[in-house]
């Protein structure tokens, strides 16, 4: 995983995300939707929340619960209790309208039919008109059942629907049971992936931590293509995605869900470098099964390692961990920043780019630059820098930077705002000035980025 949405957050959890990210520790990208239980610790948190906005931790929203299992509009007598709202609804449409009035995303967990059209009713109240909902793209929790109104009036409002696919598996037969035989055709339905795809519904992949067994995405996909049961029961197949397009809705439409569309959840030329390198080639997955066999090797967050299949990352400089961005990918035999082709061996060529500063930039050589005479290793704003075989040429602040490392295929890594260069382990010192009344700063780091 390279983002997590925490929509459980509070206080303690927000401080210590913020602490890990300070300190250089923070391995992935966070979104935080702090949790809130009635109106007072609502207005309280929107009066003391800050909006904190960083490269990884971002506070994007508020959530709260409209139901606890499943605010239903038809139930067995004797579960009516599960069927209770977390709110009364005057009450609960307050609640969502001080957030939205605070210029926040909502989040609702909303399990339930009725719970569903109570939320997007109290949505399009808060936002005045379809076209001000559409732009705010508050969000649902869960939504599992098949209501072809509430779905088509989701679609209406932009509302972003987070699925949990695992609910087919961990909830569905437990569904079954409590809604009764009228529900039987809900529950064949449950998770509708087809069809909210199909009547224009954006949709995002998430797990219910701690309420599920399994926080993986992978096991949320298996679910989602095979749709069986704990019972092993087959819902309708009808309803059942491809891979493809399951690691779409977890990857694109989870970075949807948060405004994240542009920067994260595919590798396109200016996006924030964010990748999973996996064991087997995924284009290959058929069914849910061969997930299983699938296994990420490395994780990447903005071109720097987060962490290895050994659960390690190695050390980062905290200021400019996760900025890298995407240029293009080449495939081999590539063509590289020099012009020429690489050779078939080793990883394949990437092509990686400044944006502006502070950022980190990458990128791949077919041979080294033509010899210099030795220099020493300063860079200042145009000029030039030769760190053993490396030849620079940085300018900061938005100011377009050419980096035409000469090592192969091997990517060299250059961090500004305290900066490394590494090529297979090697350091480089690397000294560089800032534009602007600021000191001279020096990071000298040690990191294997392109691996054996």
């Amino acid at each position: 995983m390279t983002c997590i949405h925490d929509n459980f957050a509070n206080v303690h959890t927000n401080r210590a995300y913020v602490r890990l990210e300070q300190t250089g520790r923070m391995p992935c990208r966070l979104r935080l939707y702090p949790y809130v239980k009635n109106l007072q610790t609502c207005q309280m948190a929107v009066e003391q929340m800050r909006r904190y906005k960083r490269p990884l931790v971002r506070i994007q929203g508020i959530k709260l619960a409209v139901d606890g299992y499943a605010l239903m509009y038809d139930i067995l007598p004797e579960h009516r209790h599960l069927a209770i709202p977390m709110h009364p609804q005057p009450l609960f449409e307050q609640i969502i309208a001080t957030i939205h009035n605070a210029g926040l995303q909502v989040d609702v967990h909303a399990v339930g039919d009725k719970g569903v059209d109570w939320t997007l009713e109290a949505f399009a109240k808060a936002a005045g008109s379809v076209a001000a909902c559409r732009e705010r793209r508050h969000r649902i929790e869960h939504f599992p059942f098949c209501k072809l109104d509430s779905i088509r009036r989701a679609a209406e409002l932009n509302v972003p629907v987070c699925e949990q696919p695992l609910f087919i598996e961990i909830k569905a037969d437990e569904f079954l049971e409590k809604l009764g035989p009228k529900a039987a055709t809900q529950v064949q339905k449950l998770c509708p992936m087809r069809t909210f795809a199909r009547e224009g519904v954006h949709l995002a992949y998430g797990a219910d931590v701690a309420a599920f067994p399994s926080h993986l995405p992978m096991d949320s996909i298996r679910c989602a293509m095979d749709r069986v049961t704990q019972g092993r029961r087959r819902l309708d197949p009808d309803e059942a995605i491809s891979f493809m397009e399951a690691l779409r809705i977890h990857t694109l439409g989870s970075a949807y869900a948060a405004f994240d569309e542009k920067d994260l959840g595919s590798l396109e030329p200016g996006k924030l470098a964010d990748f999973v390198i996996w064991n087997r080639d995924l284009r290959q997955v058929r069914t849910g099964q061969d997930t299983l066999a699938l296994k990420p090797e490395a994780t990447y967050v903005g071109g720097a390692r987060g962490c290895t299949k050994r659960g390690r990352r190695p050390p980062v400089a905290p200021k400019a961990f996760g900025l890298l961005r995407v240029v293009r990918f080449l495939s081999a035999p590539p063509l590289c920043q020099c012009g020429q082709q690489t050779g078939g061996a080793g990883p394949p060529a990437q092509t990686l780019r400044w944006t502006p500063s502070p950022l980190v930039a990458a990128g791949l050589s077919c041979q080294p630059p033509s010899p210099r005479p030795p220099a020493s290793p300063r860079a200042t704003s145009g000029g030039q820098s030769h760190l053993g075989p490396v030849h620079v040429r940085v300018s900061l602040r938005g100011v377009s930077c050419d980096v035409c490392p000469g090592t192969g295929t091997h990517i060299v890594r250059m961090v500004l705002a305290g900066k490394t260069c590494s090529d297979r382990g090697k350091t480089f010192r690397c000294v560089y000035e800032e534009l602007g009344p600021h000191s001279m700063r020096d990071w000298v780091g040690r990191q294997s980025f392109c691996g054996p």
